[in-house]
């Protein structure tokens, strides 16, 4: 019978027909198969790290006020660059006094987005440049959010990275639970071992309360090695 697995990976939220062909030639056809493009580490965004903090090489959250903010000529485009300042500016610490956030290739809504003065919460791989923390094209979090763990997917050109988490949560949610299993009900039962759908849904959902970095790659491991073996056998009953 046919499921939710074998729909087109253009069914997908931010799929259309280019991008749909991106990762048509890398193998991902169908939902089914976007549920095997396992991440292949996670960006822990729960704890923000304060600006004097930031090291250079390293992934970060940040929490900080913006002092300025302006739009700049870039080769015939327009970038647009952020200045954050810490929350606690007189704390005398040593490293970093501020941390700049650049767009080569500005989109539109970033002057609404950071006003001065505005709180923001932002995430992003830190460079140092010129003695300045920077981070190129960071993510915009919400200020008052707990934090999650997002999934690092493998890179597929043309692909923008959160076009690609958005499709496979979608995926996640319709399609998950669908996954033919290769344990027997009641042998699961009496090992407590959990479905392949449960454990697919784990490790692109993580939980941020329960995480643990160890056991997410174990588990990713496993799905590796049995995506690896029996791919086939699984899309051959759905």
């Amino acid at each position: 019978m046919p499921t939710l697995l074998v729909h087109p990976v253009e069914t997908l939220p931010g799929i259309g027909p280019t991008t749909g062909a991106r990762l048509r030639s890398r193998g991902y056809e169908s939902v089914g198969d976007m549920l095997w493009l396992l991440p292949r580490g996670y960006d822990d965004q729960r704890h923000p790290t304060p600006i004097h903090a930031l090291r250079d090489g390293d992934y970060a959250v940040v929490e900080a006020r913006v002092r300025t903010a302006r739009s700049f000529p870039r080769g015939g485009r327009t970038g647009f660059e952020v200045r954050l300042s810490p929350l606690d500016v007189d704390s005398g610490q040593d490293g970093y006094q501020e941390l700049k956030l650049v767009w080569f290739r500005a989109v539109p809504g970033l002057s609404q987005r950071y006003p001065a003065g505005r709180l923001v919460r932002v995430a992003g791989r830190v460079h140092d440049y010129r003695g300045v923390a920077t981070m190129a094209h960071p993510e915009t979090l919400a200020p008052d959010c707990l934090g999650t763990i997002e999934p690092r997917y493998p890179e597929v050109p043309g692909v923008r990275r959160k076009t690609l988490r958005r499709a496979l949560r979608a995926a996640v949610d319709r399609a998950a639970a669908q996954v033919p299993d290769l344990i027997p009900e009641r042998l699961r039962a009496e090992l407590g071992a959990s479905t392949v759908g449960e454990a697919l849904r784990a490790i692109h959902v993580p939980d941020p309360v329960s995480f643990d970095p160890a056991s997410s790659a174990t588990l990713r491991n496993a799905l590796s090695s049995l995506n690896g073996r029996s791919t086939l056998d699984l899309r051959s009953r759905t």
